[in-house]
């Protein structure tokens, strides 16, 4: 600070005008790249000429703090935004629990490759050892401003990845994998191997092939429906009761599937490009209006709105558009998650029916027979009461009125789980969206596949 307040003061004056001050800013490093973190150095400059020559004091402790905290909140606007919702009254500091808070937001804002799952372990541990690390920046009165939460968020983001790249080394070294294996599934291993786990009852690191296919249906990797999920049926019947596979082999299969959907994905994109409506690069929010257009995510029965947030939910480099290759990579992330979700939002409605796994799974494949995309309409409904009562021919006024029963039952569910599950109020909120926009999703009332499994709740029980 001496020797930065000299090259400002070549007179030794022992003040500091204007230029002397930018000179002896810039010494300090605090010196701006951007039009942007040009503007704030010069404002900090005019407010102290403003007020008569700066000495060596003033430097110090008023104009190089102010002048280094405004050239961090312009170079980091996204964390000085987290840190400004928990400073209403514009203090310039937080308290210790509102920091939490804030870097809470921080983390869960950048999932960094983190599952959902993954990220909550990592949380709870940071949590665990929060108070520690906080006393190494707080201030004097036990409060930390913008520089401390910053440094905080340094160390959430390097934490985080590290505990990412232990989790992933775990699960390579509990699964067995080969290296080059390991490589190129980094980053997703340990949210694969957990639902590989989850169907290895007895630990004993390989599963069955109908295991296999209700694992790769969990994690997003194969669609419920359609040509894909038919040769995966046909593929896993041919296999013995007594063969069994290991993670390696189930990341195999995950392999497999990929590449024959992103050669699906590429033709549908391809042709939808051909129209005159949708130009190369499209913007994030002509994105999901293009998916649903084109019938890409058909098997996920879900609208717009849902396509839209699970973009934004991946689309990591916060990217304003996308050229070919990067709709095609980016739609197959937003597909496994629309997926994932919905066999999640699956198991919830069987729980609460009493539906186990294996039987929902059963059903999965006969709703499969029933449609090629996801959702199925009257006529998919009438065939479904008449395998139950051939005397039964109900019109088509009377089926809607049913299919709008279903979705109100549908509704219910959705509230008991809620109750149940208070203590995870966002998982619940995307639940009850996704569930409200089903009836609508092509101008008439449709049942997805958690409609039907309240359907045939409702009929067992009649």
């Amino acid at each position: 600070l001496g020797r930065a307040f000299a090259a400002g003061d070549p007179h030794n004056k022992a003040f500091l005008d204007g230029q002397g001050l930018r000179i002896a800013l810039s010494e300090l490093g605090v010196r701006g790249h951007s039009r942007e973190e040009k503007d704030s150095i010069s404002e900090v400059v005019k407010e102290a000429a403003a007020c008569g020559h700066v000495n060596f004091f003033d430097f110090v402790f008023q104009i190089a703090p102010k002048a280094e905290l405004l050239l961090q909140e312009v170079r980091s606007p996204k964390l000085h935004a987290e840190f400004a919702a928990y400073d209403p009254s514009n203090l310039g500091r937080i308290g210790p629990q509102a920091c939490l808070s804030a870097l809470q937001r921080h983390a869960e804002s950048d999932h960094n490759g983190l599952d959902q799952e993954t990220a909550n372990a990592f949380w709870k541990g940071f949590v665990h050892d929060f108070h520690e690390i906080y006393k190494g920046v707080r201030l004097g009165d036990g409060n930390v401003d913008f520089s401390g939460f910053l440094e905080l968020a340094k160390i959430v983001d390097t934490e985080r990845a590290e505990f990412q790249h232990h989790s992933e080394r775990r699960a390579a070294m509990l699964g067995g994998i080969p290296a080059h294996v390991e490589k190129q599934h980094f980053g997703e291993l340990a949210h694969l191997r957990r639902f590989f786990v989850a169907h290895d009852a007895g630990e004993t690191g390989a599963i069955s092939a109908p295991r296999v296919l209700m694992a790769l249906l969990e994690s997003g990797v194969l669609p419920p429906v359609g040509d894909g999920f038919e040769r995966a049926m046909r593929h896993f019947e041919t296999f013995e009761e007594s063969q069994h596979f290991k993670f390696a082999d189930f990341l195999s299969y995950v392999t497999k599937h990929r590449e024959e959907e992103v050669a699906v994905r590429r033709a549908v994109i391809q042709s939808a490009l051909l129209n005159p409506k949708w130009e190369c690069p499209v913007s994030r929010d002509d994105l999901p209006v293009l998916v649903v257009e084109t019938g890409l995510f058909t098997d996920c029965a879900i609208s717009v709105a849902d396509v839209g947030q699970i973009v934004e939910d991946e689309n990591k480099d916060g990217a304003d558009s996308f050229d070919f290759q990067e709709m095609v990579e980016l739609l197959g992330k937003v597909a496994e998650t629309a997926r994932s979700q919905g066999r999640e939002r699956e198991g919830e409605v069987g729980r609460h029916l009493g539906i186990s796994a294996d039987e929902i799974f059963e059903f999965r494949i006969q709703f499969a027979m029933l449609t090629g995309t996801g959702a199925i309409g009257p006529a998919e409904v009438r065939d479904i009461l008449k395998e139950v009562n051939k005397e039964v021919d109900p019109d088509d006024v009377e089926l809607d009125a049913l299919i709008d029963e279903v979705l109100e039952q549908v509704s219910h569910v959705v509230m008991a789980t809620a109750k149940k599950d208070s203590e995870r109020p966002e998982r619940m909120t995307s639940i009850r969206s996704a569930f409200g926009n089903r009836a609508t999703l092509t101008g008439k009332s449709k049942l997805s596949f958690e409609g039907y499994l309240v359907l045939l709740g409702m009929l067992v029980s009649d």
